[in-house]
């Protein structure tokens, strides 16, 4: 995945940004048709503000270079880092729901 990543550019969370995904959208769905499913042979774009696909993102505090086992931010109870990976994935369901 990691080696196509730059087949659709990052966007920020702005207006323009948000143009711009609306148009790799109308490419992606002209492309693969509206039924496709993403995969690593149809990468589907990012919603704009996301963490771009291998930016090493740690999904316990957010931050980037380190990943979650490895983080060193901040130390959660378990409980806590369950509630931070469930939150996540929601975020993530919502920001892909309808495409």
């Amino acid at each position: 995945m990691c080696t196509r990543i730059n087949e659709f550019p990052y966007h920020p969370d702005t207006p323009a940004g948000q143009v711009a995904y609306e148009k790799q959208l109308c490419q992606w769905r002209t492309k693969w048709g509206n039924g496709a499913r993403c995969s690593e042979h149809t990468p589907f774009p990012l919603t704009p503000g996301t963490a771009q696909i291998c930016s090493v993102e740690c999904f316990r505090c957010g931050g980037h270079g380190h990943i979650s086992p490895e983080c060193q931010n901040c130390k959660m109870s378990r409980n806590q880092e369950m509630q931070m990976m469930d939150l996540n994935r929601r975020k993530t369901a919502e920001t892909h729901k309808g495409e």
